[in-house]
């Protein structure tokens, strides 16, 4: 059971096989270890597609906005994303998004002076 791309974790597998999560540990407390890492492993992963999802879609906005001779501020790529697909993004993730964008472009950020 631990080995399946989809793991249920300890509490998922306890369910399923109609037990208490403790009497599971109980039970193998190897298995029940390896059900939980895999479960860490298999969350780790999705966090990480969604992540690399939302960047393509910020880089999409950078892209075009640089394309039709507009600088790609933050705020200007945030929002052609919002209007495109509805996505917002928290600040420090959109600024991270910003400097790995322009990274990629070869491009500098502009400073306030």
């Amino acid at each position: 059971m631990a080995e399946t791309e989809e793991s249920l974790g300890v509490r998922g597998a306890a369910k399923r096989l109609d037990v208490s999560e403790k009497y599971l540990h109980k039970l193998s407390p190897e298995a029940a270890t390896q059900l939980a890492e895999s479960a860490r492993n298999v969350r780790h992963k999705r966090a990480l597609q969604r992540e690399e999802i939302r960047f393509e879609e910020f880089w999409l906005s950078f892209k075009l906005l640089q394309a039709n001779n507009i600088y790609p501020a933050r705020r200007k790529v945030e929002r052609d994303v919002l209007d495109r697909t509805g996505m917002k993004f928290r600040f420090g993730e959109a600024n991270r998004y910003l400097h790995r964008a322009h990274e990629i472009a070869n491009t500098s950020p502009k400073t306030r002076r």
